[in-house]
């Protein structure tokens, strides 16, 4: 996963103590944060172990993905804070595997009638009823595929919006401060924005067209590819996962 991190040292160490009354490992107990102040509450290690995971999401969307650019809004363009989600993922034995953060826009603070379309096409129940049955008609083994950080790589269409991340980052990252406390016009999605999925589907809609990719008409979702040799590929898809099988 491109917008994972692996845990800093030290909260690998705490991850496997123990504790005297229980034996649990104490990745079991490690407490998730809501806010970046609670995260500066944190014992030191905890502490420095979040800011390690919330520094790679803010490089990966700032130098990596390129999601934002350093322009102004004019008068009548809001600006929506944007918050972090953070998120300690364990083990099925409670040890801790890894510290994810994820930067969203505060959808709470978005108004319905700032956009004219939001809406993102998702296959139907009955669409996946026949594909199934139509795997299994075939004796084809289906197959499924998730796209890690879908929304972060679909470009913002016919769009202006703008973001604020948190000017506190500041004396904690200063090397990406310039990025920190202003107005930043999105290039491309983040997870949170109301039109980031219509804007993802329309990427990947796209792209499967471009791929030499029939898209149905009973259900936009649902795609063939045939290639020379008389081989094919079928594939449908849900926000963010889809659902393929091939001859």
């Amino acid at each position: 996963d491109a917008f994972d991190t692996e845990p800093d040292p030290t909260l690998t160490a705490l991850s496997t103590a123990t504790t005297e009354n229980d034996n649990h490992p104490v990745a079991m107990y490690l407490p998730e944060p809501t806010t970046f102040h609670a995260v500066l509450r944190q014992p030191p290690e905890i502490t420095k172990a979040w800011l390690h995971a919330i520094e790679s999401e803010l490089k990966n969307l700032i130098l990596d993905n390129k999601t934002f650019k350093l322009e102004l809004p004019v008068p009548d363009e809001r600006v929506i804070p944007t918050k972090l989600v953070l998120k300690a993922k364990s083990l099925a034995n409670g040890l801790l595997d890894k510290l994810k953060a994820r930067v969203v826009a505060r959808g709470d603070l978005q108004k319905d009638n700032e956009w004219q379309d939001t809406w993102s096409a998702c296959a139907s129940t009955r669409t996946v009823k026949l594909f199934l049955a139509l795997t299994t008609s075939m004796k084809r083994r289906v197959r499924q595929g998730d796209f890690v950080g879908a929304y972060l790589q679909a470009k913002i269409r016919n769009k202006r919006i703008f973001v604020r991340l948190d000017a506190r980052y500041q004396q904690y990252f200063p090397e990406l401060a310039e990025w920190f406390g202003r107005p930043l016009l999105l290039d491309k999605g983040i997870y949170g924005s109301a039109t980031s999925g219509k804007f993802w589907n329309e990427e990947f809609t796209e792209w499967l067209l471009s791929e030499n990719f029939h898209q149905s008409s009973a259900d936009t979702t649902y795609f063939i590819k045939y290639y020379p040799d008389g081989s094919w590929i079928r594939l449908i898809f849900y926000v963010d996962d889809c659902l393929y099988f091939g001859s």
